[in-house]
């Protein structure tokens, strides 16, 4: 699980959480219809000035809004598509890898007496292993994927 943590967070840029609420509240609000000296500023600078607990409340809200959206993956948030996207290419190579070693072991000669049951059972157990693993990282239980 670790290394397609690992892999996704160098993968992916992790979105700017307080960067994309500050641009959702200078989307949607304006303050040019007040005039004067506000006409210029954005509402997100002013209600984070003005009511610190209302802006944090907001952007508490907001990032609970984004659930469907964004994915939390390490404690930080990538878009849904690019994670799971990442995470497919993950399994991906990880089969591929898997493919590649079983290659290996079907294509390998030992002369000593017995050699085909001991490739066999080598063949078996990577075969096992790295299907626990396939399994555990198609679940990805190490974050909300």
């Amino acid at each position: 699980m670790k290394t397609l943590i690992e892999h996704i967070t160098s993968e992916l840029s992790a979105i700017d959480t307080d960067q994309a609420y500050d641009d959702m509240l200078d989307e949607i609000y304006s303050l040019e219809s007040v005039g004067g000296p506000f006409a210029y500023m954005s509402a997100s600078k002013v209600l984070c000035e003005v009511d610190p607990t209302a802006y944090r409340c907001g952007f508490s809200d907001y990032t609970d809004s984004q659930r469907e959206v964004w994915a939390e993956v390490d404690g930080n948030y990538y878009d849904r598509r690019d994670a799971e996207k990442a995470k497919e290419e993950f399994i991906s190579e990880l089969q591929a890898e898997a493919d590649k070693l079983l290659c290996e072991f079907a294509t390998l000669h030992l002369e000593d007496k017995g050699s085909e049951e001991i490739a066999e059972s080598l063949v078996a157990g990577t075969q096992a292993e790295l299907d626990a693993k396939l399994a555990e990282v198609k679940e990805a239980e190490g974050f909300d994927l």
